[in-house]
């Protein structure tokens, strides 16, 4: 896991972000990533009444 949290904590870095957290399992990976209001992330989604 320390392998796979320098890696993440790199890739966000290179696009302004920063990782907070990172854990998970064998099988998966959970990551906290804050980043600039700038950055786009196209998960977010937008909830509409």
């Amino acid at each position: 896991m320390d392998r796979l949290t320098k890696h993440f904590e790199r890739m966000a870095g290179d696009v302004g972000a920063t990782g907070v957290e990172t854990n998970g399992e064998a099988d998966h990976v959970h990551l906290l990533v804050e980043y600039p209001p700038n950055i786009v992330n196209p998960y977010h989604t937008r909830l509409q009444s």
